[in-house]
């Protein structure tokens, strides 16, 4: 018996979403479109609600409407929530599972690694490629600890789960929709995630700006280096910071900026440094 609030970081209250058989989204009602840089709330009382509707043009990403060249098939078509919420709040549940691992050619982000050097590193999806008729996302730049565990095909099972396929074999990498505490097997890494009573949860502030509602991976195993790793996902925008452990001390790598679906974060508007991923 008590009012919801929804806390929105800008003018956007919501967003839809359009994906084909093999879970591309092909279509995102906010590509392109810029939204007004305040900070917004919804009250709603009890019984009471609100509804947003969009309509699909049947176009893709690439394409206008006027092209209609969407291929016949079937497709999903999601609708969620663009709000951040805070303790006060009801927890959203409009948040999509494949948010927090977005995969759209032309996506990209670019961080700050500290350890040895101050660093730039830019991640950036550039393609899609069929294996034995199983298309995957193509990155540049994704290397899991260091050069030896460089990633670079990635794409989304049926259950949400974040594969990658080296050298002809395929592992999950991440297991978003698992349980809290749920563990799995990643090479010679034990994968968790983590609960989110853990600190790790918490909201987290790096140069591209304060996220919260995060999903927490760690990475453990038996070795005298680089034996502990936690990578941080915020929905609608990925990873967005990776703590590591080594010989010489911890290492840090932190989210500066991003391109994702379509939407500059933080906002173009802003004083990021856009230089580094243009």
């Amino acid at each position: 018996d008590e009012i919801a609030t929804f806390h929105f970081p800008d003018s956007q209250f919501y967003d839809f979403t359009v994906t084909d058989e093999m879970g591309q989204e092909i279509w995102r009602w906010s590509w392109n479109k810029s939204f007004l840089q305040v900070v917004l709330g919804i009250g709603l009382q009890p019984g009471e609600s609100m509804a947003f509707t969009e309509e699909w043009p049947q176009m893709n990403l690439e394409t206008t409407a006027e092209e209609n060249n969407v291929s016949v098939g079937e497709y999903i078509a999601s609708g969620f929530l663009a709000n951040q919420p805070n303790n006060d709040s009801v927890t959203t549940t409009g948040i999509s599972i494949a948010d927090y691992f977005p995969m759209q050619v032309g996506n990209k982000w670019n961080y700050n690694l500290k350890w040895d050097l101050d660093v730039d590193w830019e991640i950036e999806i550039t393609g899609i490629e069929n294996i034995a008729d199983t298309p995957y996302f193509t990155f540049d730049n994704y290397s899991f600890v260091h050069s030896r565990y460089e990633l670079n095909k990635f794409r989304r099972d049926e259950n949400g789960n974040i594969l990658t396929r080296q050298n002809g074999i395929e592992n999950v990498l991440y297991k978003f929709p698992a349980p809290e505490d749920s563990t799995w097997n990643f090479r010679d890494w034990l994968a968790r995630k983590e609960r989110t009573d853990n600190i790790l949860y918490n909201g987290v502030t790096v140069p591209a700006g304060t996220f919260e509602n995060l999903i927490t991976i760690s990475f453990t195993r038996d070795a005298p280096d680089a034996s502990y790793i936690a990578e941080q996902f915020a929905p609608n925008v990925g990873l967005v910071r990776r703590i590591s452990d080594s010989i010489a001390g911890p290492r840090i790598m932190e989210l500066q900026g991003a391109f994702v679906n379509g939407k500059y974060i933080p906002p173009r508007n802003s004083t990021a440094n856009w230089e580094l991923y243009e």
